[in-house]
Order: C-alpha cells, then sequence, then structure tokens
C-alpha cells in the first residue's frame, strides 16, 4: 500500500476566512470536494466493498456486473435520456449520479460549490457536530496522465479517447488494462449530466480500481507534494453563516438540483430563517 497522503491542512472558524483563502486560489487550476472531515477521498465502489466486506481484487468484476444491471433497469424511466450504448464513462456518469456504486469520484471547478456539500454534510451531522472539510487538489500532478500509461497501445488509446471521448478507448484503459494502470486522471463524459453542468463537476478516476483510491493518487509524480494537496478544515461555527453566504451567491440546493426536489431540499436548511426571519433582516436571504 502506498503512503499516506499529506495535506497542507488550514484550519477555518469563519465564513469570511473560506472566502478569502478560496478566492487567493483562483489564479491557478485547482479541484474541490467537500465532505465531512473524517471522512477520506474514497470511491463509491470502495466505499460498498467495505461495507460487504468485498475483496478489493473482485471490484473489476463487481464493477462489470453494475454497469450490466444498471444498463437493464434504465428503459423503466421514460424520462431519463440515456447515454450512447457505446459510452462507458456516460453509463458511470448516469450510474453516480443515481446512487450506483462507481469508481468515480465527483470533484468541482468551485470551492464554493465544495463547501455546499461540506456544510450540508455538517448540517446533517448529531451533536457534538465535527468538521467539515474542503479538498483541493492541484492540477499539476494530473497534467500528463499519458505518461503513466506503459504501453503505446495504450498511450494510443488515452490520446482517441481526448479526441472523441469513445467508449471503446475508455474501456481499454481503465477496465480491461492487464496489468491495470495505476494512477489517477480527471476525466468527464461527452455529454454532461444537467448536474454536471450545473454543479461545475468532473470526475476523478482510478485506473486500477482494485486498489484504493488514495493509492491510485498517492503514487502520481508530484501528488506527495503539500503544494498541490490542501484541506480547509470548516469549524462548526462556520455553518449558519456559510450557507447564509452561499446563498447570496445562488449556490443552495434548489440551483445545484434543479427542480422540486431541490428546492424541497433546501427547505431544510432555511429552517434557522423560518423560525427568525427578523435575525436575517437586510441579509438578502429571502
Amino acid at each position: 500500500m502506498s503512503p499516506d497522503l499529506i495535506w497542507k491542512e488550514t484550519p477555518v472558524s469563519k465564513w469570511i476566512d473560506f472566502v478569502q483563502l478560496a478566492v487567493s486560489l483562483s489564479g491557478e487550476r485547482w479541484h474541490f470536494r467537500g465532505v465531512l472531515e473524517k471522512w477520506r477521498l474514497k470511491t463509491s465502489i470502495e466505499r460498498a466493498a467495505e461495507d460487504w466486506k468485498i475483496h478489493p481484487k473482485k471490484l473489476p468484476n463487481l464493477e462489470k456486473q453494475l454497469i450490466f444491471e444498471f444498463k437493464r433497469a434504465c428503459h423503466l424511466s421514460a424520462r431519463m435520456q440515456l447515454p450512447n450504448p457505446d459510452d462507458t464513462l456516460g453509463w458511470l456518469a448516469l450510474m453516480q449520479h443515481h446512487g450506483t456504486p462507481t469508481r468515480l469520484l465527483d470533484l468541482t471547478y468551485s470551492p464554493f460549490v465544495a463547501a455546499y456539500f461540506a456544510l450540508d454534510a455538517l448540517l446533517s451531522s448529531p451533536e457534538p457536530r465535527p468538521n467539515a472539510a474542503v479538498y483541493a487538489l492541484k492540477i499539476t500532478p494530473f497534467e500528463r496522465p499519458e505518461d503513466a500509461l506503459p504501453t503505446q497501445e495504450l498511450k494510443v488509446a488515452y490520446e482517441q479517447y481526448q479526441q472523441t471521448r469513445g467508449g471503446g478507448p475508455f474501456r481499454k484503459i481503465f477496465l480491461d488494462a492487464n496489468p491495470p494502470v495505476t494512477h489517477a486522471f480527471l476525466v468527464n463524459p461527452y455529454l454532461l449530466t444537467e448536474r454536471l453542468a450545473v454543479q461545475q463537476g468532473l470526475f476523478v478516476i482510478p485506473g486500477n480500481v482494485a486498489l484504493p483510491f488514495e493509492d491510485n493518487l498517492s503514487i502520481m509524480p508530484d501528488a506527495s507534494n503539500t503544494q498541490n494537496l490542501q484541506k480547509f478544515i470548516l469549524q462548526p461555527s462556520v455553518l449558519s453563516d456559510g450557507l447564509q453566504g452561499l446563498r447570496r451567491m445562488n449556490i443552495h440546493s434548489a440551483s445545484l438540483f434543479p427542480g422540486l426536489d431541490g428546492f424541497a431540499r433546501g427547505l431544510r436548511h432555511s429552517c434557522e430563517f423560518l423560525i427568525s426571519p427578523q435575525k436575517f433582516q437586510g441579509t438578502g436571504y429571502y
């Protein structure tokens, strides 16, 4: 197993401090993920394997079975826009969207969208509330993914994938490579889902699904450099001001999850306002 990743950690007790930190990164290319502090970077298929005590070596076969079963059931939703049958990444993105375990790890280009997901998880945590966290991954370790590919055949497949987002090259690199490529890659399907578009989302994907995601990441050049890995620790004191500040930026459930479900979900964030509206006068909360 690869050594633990070392993150440059910055504690944040005030929302304005997080805003200033996020702005300080705006001149460089970073990718963000918002979770609770205790959560490590793990894909949903990795977590499912842990829950069911499935040996990691079985994950490649499990992944193929999950894709097969998901495709079988998609016709039951008449409203669903389905990917091309050959678009494996498109199917994985749709599966991720609907909660199927996949090897994809959600990221966003926006530190504030990531902060929303971190604070949403914090709001759902029982007292005493833990810290939340926004992970920040710099583009540097991901800049030359083709260098990690061991054969000319895989390098050609990656070039084809970059040009076409085709399912064949994608499967050759991520599902069928033998031995699998231990590395992490930034990817997005050719056709974005609505949530990917509004959440400014993208995915990072491990080349070797039989190993933990962080093992795939830590083996990359420059990934062990703390200048490329930052972690902003959001203390519970950030929660109320943070959700208010994000709403002023139009970052809330109704904007990130378009439709009635998103609006209804967002009412949970509004309980403090609804019970004490005078507290928020002049804030633009509503």
